[in-house]
């Protein structure tokens, strides 16, 4: 269990960094597609979410990072990750089905980490949880893509872990649809 928290801290980390964006600061166009993104939380978290959605590929220290990101703003009360890491250059996905689980140091083409962040008291302080530990599963759908935008469904059960690294209760994410556009 020891080892599954280290993981869960590296890729928690590893999350918040890569949300961290190269934004220029200029503000957003009105009328401009910032993305979309909503879906239903049930379990300890209960509520209806919306906010933007993009996505973005990166590399950093070798390491090649494939995202698609749903935050909302003004404040900060949630965001979703599904991420594809690995040590070789990560293409867009194509339309079709990806499973959702934590495969470090193995990830698949047809596998992406997914995580949940519930912010309690602004955007630095969070319960995470996270998909692909216990018995938790999920599926991203991607229904088109091309380099101006993907657009998909989602739907996953995932699980927070408690201070000691058991875990904990449960989320069920559901009816989630996105359109997502390159991150600026």
């Amino acid at each position: 269990m020891r080892n599954y928290t280290n993981i869960l801290i590296l890729l928690v980390s590893f999350f918040f960094l890569a949300a961290c964006s190269d934004d220029d600061g200029s503000p957003d166009i009105p009328g401009e597609h910032n993305g979309s993104a909503n879906f239903q939380v049930s379990g300890e978290i209960e509520g209806e979410y919306s906010g933007i959605a993009d996505f973005r590929a990166f590399e950093m220290s070798g390491i090649h990072t494939w995202d698609i990101t749903m935050i909302d703003q003004d404040p900060i009360t949630f965001s979703v990750s599904f991420t594809q890491v690995g040590s070789d250059l990560i293409d867009r996905p194509e339309p079709g089905t990806y499973e959702l689980g934590i495969t470090p140091g193995n990830q698949s083409d047809d596998t992406y980490m997914a995580s949940f962040e519930n912010y309690v008291d602004g955007p630095f302080q969070s319960d995470s949880y996270t998909v692909g530990i216990g018995d938790t599963t999920g599926e991203l759908i991607i229904t088109s893509s091309s380099d101006e935008l993907i657009e998909g469904t989602f739907s996953f059960t995932a699980v927070r872990l408690d201070d000691e690294g058991n875990l904990g209760e449960t989320i069920a994410v559901t009816d989630g649809e996105f359109s997502a556009v390159p991150r600026r």
